[in-house]
């Protein structure tokens, strides 16, 4: 391992079933707003908005020492392969001291040319003792019970925290796809009772394995599995994907308020955009973070792109305490972007957010944040002079329907 260290949170280890876990489940979810955690001491770093990179999903390749020390610019947490940025890794922590990088690895599948790498008991199996693969990648899905399994992978983040001295491991496909027909060639069937394979059961075997990882290991981990918010805060069926923080130092929110493929058209509604906000309250308030984020991979304008970019940075300024960090991406493999409305210079919250003016609103020590997740145009008297994403400067706005602003003082 690097001398580069980072320390770990503090957090509660996975003890609990995951029916227990179920039943203790937060009530954040119900319709009033809930308070963000008390903002006496501000994030070490500058800027409040921290930004994520998937560098993994990039089609860009490698990364000159001009690119990556751009990125370590942009970027205050990068998921990237291994080769990527093992070369300039010192050149990157100079420009930016703070910056995470980890390296990616998948959790629960092998790749679709190691069908028989494994011995076969490592592989799972559906009702009819076959293989199962993913539909989309061909991968094969493995037993997160198999206690070589699960061994194998804390030798993977080793062998690799070792060869890259990146500052951890990003395990993927920690989530409950696996046990979805959408997404694999067959329901898996879990090799202690028989039967299918639950979503909670499933979350239960996958937060082991990443506690597993995270115990065997000298380095930070983190997961694939929040998924949306509405899995974060979950149900008596499908359980909680919020289980799995007790096992790693942060997770993916990779369907944060929208799929990658559904329509630029479609926002969530009150109620369902209300939990996306307190999902980040919620990790806030318990010492937990993610990255939430927001992949727009269909076909659209770029208005209707920035839109909804727009729509989702204020959202998440709303409910993030600053150490969550925010990724939106306009189409697959184009990932690494330096969006220009990333820059506002907003300060630090001095508020929790509020609804005032049927807006829900946040104030910071140079600039507000506004959304109108309603089906009605609001207007607001700022107070003074502000200046939005686009430029412009107000001492009102008009918020349409689903909209939201970034204002910082003029």
């Amino acid at each position: 391992m690097n001398d580069h260290a980072h320390a770990r949170p503090s957090r509660r280890r996975f003890a609990a079933s995951a029916t227990t876990t179920l039943l203790a489940l937060a009530t954040l979810t119900a319709l009033a707003v809930v308070p963000a955690p008390a903002m006496a001491a501000p994030p070490a770093a500058d800027r409040f908005l921290k930004v994520y990179a998937p560098e993994n999903e990039s089609f860009a390749g490698a990364r000159t020492l001009t690119q990556a020390l751009a990125d370590a610019e942009t970027y205050d947490l990068i998921t990237a392969k291994a080769n990527t940025y093992k070369a300039n890794l010192d050149a990157m922590r100079v420009v930016n001291p703070d910056l995470v990088v980890l390296v990616y690895m998948n959790g629960t599948f092998a790749q679709r040319t190691e069908g028989t790498r494994y011995p076969e008991s490592w592989y799972a199996r559906d009702a009819y003792g076959r293989k199962v693969t993913s539909k989309g990648y061909g991968n094969y899905l493995m037993n997160p019970l198999s206690p070589e399994w699960i061994q194998d992978r804390v030798n993977q983040c080793n062998t690799q925290l070792q060869a890259t001295r990146y500052d951890g491991c990003m395990v993927d496909m920690l989530g409950t796809a696996p046990t979805m027909v959408s997404y694999v060639s067959s329901p898996p069937v879990n090799p202690q009772t028989g039967e299918l394979w639950t979503a909670i059961d499933w979350q239960a075997a996958t937060t082991y394995l990443a506690l597993q990882i995270d115990t065997g290991t000298g380095g930070l981990v983190w997961g694939n599995g929040y998924g949306s918010a509405t899995r974060y805060f979950g149900s008596r069926v499908g359980g909680t994907s919020k289980v799995l923080s007790d096992a790693v130092d942060g997770a993916l929110s990779e369907i944060w308020i929208r799929s990658a493929r559904q329509s630029i058209l479609t926002y969530p509604n009150e109620v369902t955009w209300r939990k996306n906000v307190n999902q980040l309250v919620d990790l806030g308030v318990n010492g937990e973070r993610t990255a939430a984020m927001v992949k727009m991979w269909v076909t659209a304008t770029t208005a209707q792109k920035d839109a909804f970019h727009r729509f989702a940075l204020s959202t998440f300024l709303l409910g993030s305490d600053g150490t969550s960090s925010f990724h939106a991406s306009y189409a697959e493999g184009q990932v690494l972007l330096d969006h220009p409305y990333w820059k506002a210079d907003i300060g630090q919250p001095t508020s929790s957010y509020a609804l005032i003016d049927g807006v829900y609103q946040r104030s910071f020590s140079r600039g507000r944040v506004l959304v109108n997740p309603t089906e009605a145009s609001r207007t607001v008297d700022l107070g003074g002079t502000y200046v939005g994403l686009d430029g412009v400067s107000r001492t009102t706005i008009t918020l349409a329907p689903q909209t939201g602003d970034v204002m910082q003082l003029a």
